[in-house]
């Protein structure tokens, strides 16, 4: 008998001595074990990313402030509301300026050239003046009802061609 250790009575009595073979496979209160300590250990690891994830705050210095005092006064009898085309209702989200005839907007353009090339050439240099700070920024033109408005286009822009001349602004 080699790798077993004898021993020195008999079968039976190895049995009653010792309760018999080892059992080596895993019973039903085993698993249950190994599945609670699986458990735990998620829940463990869970609770530790939670707790050292945080919120990450971002702070932005506002550069984008506008003195709307220094802007141009939109507010006059001859600026009217654009009215979308296939729509009765005037919306602010462009103006439209009768004796300029200029459009202007509430988004900001994201090129000025494009906005200054529908300008004729005699204005064009002028618009991107207008439209521009020192360093080349896009700045707004304009303040209507206490928001700054950016020129959008020279006559009445084509998404506002439904406009009519007396076209009333809605009251707020």
């Amino acid at each position: 008998m080699s790798g077993y250790l004898a021993y020195p009575g008999n079968k039976a009595d190895f049995y009653n001595e010792f309760g018999g073979v080892p059992d080596h496979s895993l019973g039903i209160g085993n698993i249950f074990l190994i599945a609670v300590v699986i458990i735990v250990i998620a829940i463990i690891i869970t609770a530790v990313a939670f707790l050292t994830t945080t919120t990450q705050q971002t702070f932005i210095d506002n550069t984008g402030l506008v003195n709307l005092d220094l802007l141009v006064d939109l507010n006059t009898a001859s600026t009217e509301c654009c009215v979308f085309q296939g729509q009765s209702v005037p919306n602010e989200t462009y103006l439209y300026d009768t004796v300029n005839t200029i459009t202007y907007s509430l988004q900001k353009p994201l090129n000025i050239n494009t906005v200054c090339d529908t300008f004729p050439a005699t204005m064009q240099s002028q618009c991107i003046t207008n439209n521009t700070d020192s360093t080349g920024a896009i700045v707004p033109y304009g303040t209507f009802d206490s928001q700054p408005y950016y020129q959008y286009s020279y006559g009445l822009a084509s998404i506002c061609g439904g406009t009519p001349p007396t076209t009333a602004c809605p009251q707020p």
